[in-house]
């Protein structure tokens, strides 16, 4: 019996033993559940060790509860992830000219580990872009940024840590008012270079850009002719103007009779120094002046004096100002004869262009033909003399059209040298032919601006013309990636190859085919071709050549996409897409 009471007091021992364990792991496990949760925003921080253990429980075949068994425990150490995002708050700049545009950009470490990332900023025009520290992170550049120096990499950055950049560009005095510098900043992981963030910054130039132009109505008047002289000035710029001055001497040949103001609402004056000046207190973007002068060829004045007449002005910038001098308007020259002579213009006609657009373009490899007409509008026979001119990187091929309709043909003559036109009569028209092929390996985008002047034997007219090409070449690049489809690249495990292609050319690229051999020690897995435009769709190849991108033989997987649109740069919108296929380690 005591026996019994023994064996029946070292169960229930053992069972309130057992009771107090329970209880003691139930307290932990709540206490370990209530502990914060560590949150990164790259994931799990490389080299944390993951553990995991199994347990089993049991009864035996009485009923009762057996001892928990623990299996052994496995780890798995977390691999490095690099990761990034640039943000660039205000991206978009309206600014004047001659000044230092600076944005303020923020690089943060999304990965899982300490990394440096390569920092690059191009801009679209080549205004002198730099990178620099910010190193009071006020987003100002300061003396001890500038001082620190232009940097191509980043500090050491911490997971989940960001980095504060400065990016500048110098607009130069050159730029035009109206004209979109777009840029971009990249951030690339050293880590790992396919990874990386890039954000686009926008400069708008906002200037005063003042043209001036004069003309006289009667290029060849006689003594005792009356002539008009009208002035105009054209602010084609988006800013205004201020205190607007602008005076016209009259040459001693001529006598003033009267002026008045044209347009613009300015007030016009003449003193007796044969001086006319008109004022205006402001003048808005995109807005013009004019006024005219009457005057009297002076009698006695010898054939053949040459009567030249310009225009000066002064104002001030209101974006940055300053007080400017400039352009004169004119000359407007009168040439003193017993009968009126000739003007020579020159009329482009397709193929010339003048923008930026993209569809002002010509395909690298692709014949770019345009026309110059050279038209007499004078009143008798004349000659004019072509000058020579240069054009870069484009090399053209001119001829004289010889039936005059504006047309390549094989009969034309190749010019091998700039002549004269020869006699061309009065209102007659002789056309020039301008052919030009860019090479395979002109740089995309390239601009080829050419100018034309033809010259009167007999009179001081100039008539000139310019033409502006943009060449369009395509620029493919691909980027390569693999996956360890199970974790591990063991013998039987499965390795995922993908490969990005970009066209970063504005051109379209021709006839292309990607080609990847199966790697030695590997085999093809049969259906595993994938095509994705967005690299989120994707869609299954079928391994024989079809009417798919995809196939398969010979060891080798082949896309053929034949032709891949180019994008425009700036503009993100890079033709792009991505395939992969599998292959399983022999």
């Amino acid at each position: 019996m005591k026996t019994k009471l023994k064996i029946q007091n070292q169960i229930t021992k053992g069972q309130t033993m057992k009771a107090s364990y329970a209880v003691f792991l139930g307290l932990t496990c709540l206490f370990i559940l209530l502990l914060p949760v560590m949150v990164f925003a790259g994931g799990t921080p490389a080299g944390t060790v993951i553990s995991n253990q199994a347990k089993v429980k049991y009864q035996n075949a009485g009923g009762a509860q057996m001892d928990s068994v623990l299996s052994n425990l496995v780890t798995t150490t977390v691999d490095k992830k690099a990761g990034l995002t640039l943000t660039l708050p205000n991206y978009n700049r309206i600014v004047g000219d001659s000044v230092y545009v600076v944005f303020a950009a923020t690089l943060k470490n999304t990965g899982n580990f300490t990394d440096k990332f390569n920092l690059t900023y191009a801009t679209q025009h080549g205004w002198t872009p730099k990178v620099y520290k910010d190193i009071n992170r006020n987003g100002v550049l300061n003396a001890a940024d500038t001082l620190n120096g232009v940097i191509a990499v980043s500090d050491t950055v911490q997971e989940d840590s960001s980095f504060y950049i400065l990016v500048r560009e110098f607009i130069p005095p050159t730029a035009v008012s109206g004209n979109v510098d777009t840029s971009l900043v990249t951030g690339q992981s050293q880590y790992d270079g396919t990874q990386y963030a890039y954000q686009h910054d926008t400069v708008t130039v906002s200037r005063v850009t003042i043209a001036g132009n004069k003309t006289v109505n009667i290029n060849n008047p006689q003594p005792g002719t009356q002539v008009t002289y009208q002035v105009n000035y054209l602010n084609s710029g988006s800013a205004h103007v201020q205190s607007i001055v602008i005076v016209d001497s009259l040459p001693s040949t001529v006598t003033y009779n009267s002026a008045a103001a044209d347009s613009g609402g300015g007030t016009v004056t003449f003193s007796g120094a044969h001086t006319v000046k008109y004022t205006l207190a402001s003048l808005n973007g995109g807005h013009g002046v004019g006024f005219h002068i009457l005057a009297t060829v002076n009698a006695g004045v010898l054939s053949g004096t040459l009567i030249t007449n310009s225009a000066s002005i002064t104002y001030v910038d209101s974006i940055n100002g300053y007080p400017l001098t400039g352009p004169n308007a004119g000359p407007a020259n009168s040439t003193v004869i017993d009968k009126l002579g000739w003007t020579v213009v020159v009329d482009t006609v397709g193929g010339a262009f003048a923008s930026n657009h993209q569809a002002d373009s010509v395909q690298s490899g692709m014949v770019n033909t345009f026309v110059l007409k050279l038209t007499n509008n004078g009143n008798r026979t004349d000659t004019a003399n072509v000058l020579p001119f240069t054009s870069l990187p484009l090399t053209w091929s001119i001829y004289y059209d010889k039936n005059g309709d504006a047309q390549y043909e094989g009969t034309d003559s190749l010019i091998s040298s700039w002549t004269s036109t020869g006699g061309v009569a009065q209102n007659a028209t002789v056309n020039y032919i301008f052919r030009a092929t860019p090479s395979t390996h002109t740089t995309d985008r390239s601009r080829d601006s050419a100018n034309y002047r033809f010259v009167s034997v007999t009179a001081a007219d100039t008539a000139k013309g310019y033409t502006i090409t943009y060449v369009k070449t395509p620029a493919l690049n691909l980027i390569k990636n693999v996956i360890k489809v199970h974790g591990t690249a063991k013998p039987g495990d499965t390795l995922e190859y993908s490969v990005q292609y970009q066209n970063l050319g504005s051109g379209y690229a021709n006839s292309v085919i990607i080609t990847d051999l199966v790697p030695t020690n590997t085999t093809y897995v049969p259906g595993s071709m994938y095509y994705s435009p967005d690299n989120a769709t994707w869609t299954q190849q079928t391994d024989a050549s079809d009417a798919d991108k995809g196939s398969y033989g010979s060891g080798m997987v082949t896309f053929n996409f034949g032709v891949i649109s180019g994008g425009y740069w700036g503009q993100n919108s890079s033709t792009q897409g991505w395939v992969k296929f599998r292959v399983i380690i022999n």
